[in-house]
């Protein structure tokens, strides 16, 4: 099991909406790993597991958010997400 930890900047148009709460649901159950994000100004901190409470973080076009990632194929992982964020 591999353990990564980085840091983002949102840049999709409407931040982390639903759309992007699902992607990271759908990375979480497809690669059988673990996702957390936190919120850089907040520190909120949610899973990925669930959506709700990725909403809940209200993460915004411009925000900085931490991941923390625990799978097989972290790298993998990192690369799905910042795309998720960029789009």
């Amino acid at each position: 099991m591999q353990i990564l930890n980085f840091s983002c900047v949102v840049e999709a148009e409407n931040g982390l909406h639903m759309r992007t709460a699902s992607k990271l649901v759908s990375l979480a159950k497809e690669f059988e790993g673990q996702i957390s994000l936190i919120h850089s100004k907040t520190g909120k901190m949610a899973s990925a597991a669930n959506p709700l409470s990725l909403m809940l973080l209200d993460i915004r076009k411009g925000d900085r958010i931490q991941c923390s990632i625990s799978a097989d194929n972290a790298e993998s992982m990192k690369e799905q997400i910042e795309i998720a964020f960029s789009n």
